[in-house]
């Protein structure tokens, strides 16, 4: 034990000081520390589960990629801060209401590179060609949550998403309804609105530190990179 102890605490003394190297290079690279890469305080603690905070200003800033993200005083995202979404539909619009995770949110991408502003674009110029929606106007309303289930959603929709009156609701759906069901049921905001689970197991507690650990991104990254040889640009759920 005496000729062990040391070298263990040599190998703990060396790990601890490439661990903070690397998160300092990933700090400095992305902007902004590792730990906050995939957890963001956005959340809000609902009857139906869980729910954007309302009037978001903030940038996500990772080693992958950048972006803005805004919510209005509902909570929806908007592609502006002070942007708001109107709970009457205004006369002579059409409304498409989007539902679903980080898909339909857009995890990763601006506002402009989402889904939904990408339809919008299109029905716009369909129906300046005539061949959608009339003479409406083209509105809008992400109500896409990042991690929240289909069946969640549905009940959102249900106690409040209907009295925005769209014309047409679209649902992205990750999964299964029961996975998807049992997966939102076991995910609460806390005080911060961070999102963890209800309850966490020692598996869990040791997944959540290995993620924000440094040594294991950087390695995965490179374990990434040679699988695939040239390192490919990762653009983002929401594109």
């Amino acid at each position: 034990m005496k000729r062990v102890l040391p070298v263990l605490l040599s190998i703990l003394f060396a790990l601890a000081l490439l661990e903070g190297a690397l998160q300092l290079v990933y700090r400095v690279r992305a902007g902004d520390w590792l730990a906050h890469r995939t957890a963001l305080p956005i959340y809000r603690e609902t009857d139906w589960g869980f729910a954007l905070k309302p009037h978001l200003a903030l940038e996500h800033r990772t080693g992958e990629f950048r972006t803005h993200l805004f919510t209005d005083a509902h909570g929806f995202r908007v592609a502006a801060a002070g942007e708001e979404v109107a709970r009457e539909k205004p006369e002579g619009t059409w409304r498409v209401m989007l539902l679903g995770p980080s898909f339909a949110f857009g995890w990763g991408v601006e506002y402009e590179e989402t889904f939904l502003a990408q339809l919008g674009d299109r029905l716009r110029a369909g129906a300046a060609a005539g061949t959608a929606a009339g003479d409406a106007k083209i509105d809008l309303i992400n109500a896409g949550v990042p991690a929240l289930g289909p069946i969640q959603q549905l009940e959102w929709f249900r106690r409040e998403g209907a009295a925005y009156r769209p014309d047409l609701v679209i649902q992205l759906v990750y999964g299964s309804y029961a996975v998807s069901r049992a997966y939102s049921d076991g995910l609460v905001p806390d005080e911060r609105g961070y999102l963890r689970p209800a309850t966490v197991s020692r598996a869990d507690r040791l997944r959540a530190a290995l993620k924000r650990s440094a040594i294991v991104f950087h390695v995965w990254a490179a374990t990434n990179r040679l699988r695939g040889g040239e390192p490919k640009a990762i653009e983002g759920a929401g594109r």
